[in-house]
């Protein structure tokens, strides 16, 4: 009986380790933190009115985005696969885009996507009002290679098309590289592109006594029933 107990405990207790694993989690000063990271990334749609290369300038001391950086190849790549590519997507081409440049999609409106999506903003939004209306976002970083690669995403307002039955919409979170991406660096952005912000922060790690007392305190409950 008393392996029961502490097996039941030691289930509890690793639920809650899996709870309390990486997010990305909202702020109120547009963005959002990667918990895994302890990094902070601009939302999407903040930073389009600047190119690649006007950025750069405004991350000195004294300017608007000072404390920013922008954000290099493999931690978009960590981020991007917490956020879709290991996030239950219905199809996955790890290298659609070369290899190590995948591409992740699933049927609008699936739930664990729209949780991303309501988090880390967007660029623009098309065909409003209509059953096509989606948010997408195209944002550039430089590679390891020295070349700027881009970082975006569709999202769809609407499960299907109810003017053509059977037509479902696909959302989809890309990370591509091309060669001509990098013709974007001194190019006006518009409203289409942004760049990938990051900076560090302090994010508290789980307290392992209080989820302890918590499985604790479920277990004892549990008992108490039996």
């Amino acid at each position: 009986m008393k392996f029961r107990k502490y097996l039941g405990l030691i289930v509890i207790f690793t639920a809650c380790l899996n709870n309390a694993k990486a997010s990305l989690i909202d702020t109120d000063i547009q963005s959002f933190i990667d918990t895994e990271t302890h990094l902070e990334w601009m939302d999407f749609g903040v930073n389009n009115h600047f190119s690649f290369s006007e950025i750069f300038p405004l991350l000195a001391k004294g300017e608007i985005y000072e404390g920013w950086q922008v954000a290099d190849e493999n931690q978009v790549k960590v981020m991007w696969d917490s956020a879709f590519f290991a996030n239950n997507p219905d199809n996955l081409d790890p290298n659609a885009w070369g290899v190590g440049w995948g591409e992740a999609s699933v049927l609008a409106n699936n739930e664990a996507w729209q949780e991303i999506f309501s988090v880390i903003g967007y660029n623009a939004k098309v065909y409003e009002g209509t059953n096509s209306e989606k948010n997408y976002a195209i944002a550039l970083f430089e590679g390891n290679d020295g070349l700027l690669k881009r970082a975006d995403f569709t999202d769809y307002m609407h499960p299907y098309e109810t003017q053509v039955p059977g037509l479902n919409f696909i959302d989809k979170a890309s990370l591509v590289s091309q060669s001509n991406i990098d013709r974007l660096r001194y190019l006006p952005t518009g409203s289409e592109t942004s760049t990938l912000l990051v900076r560090v922060v302090d994010v508290p790690e789980p307290n392992m006594g209080i989820l302890f007392l918590i499985s604790l305190a479920v277990l004892f409950g549990v008992k108490t029933k039996t």
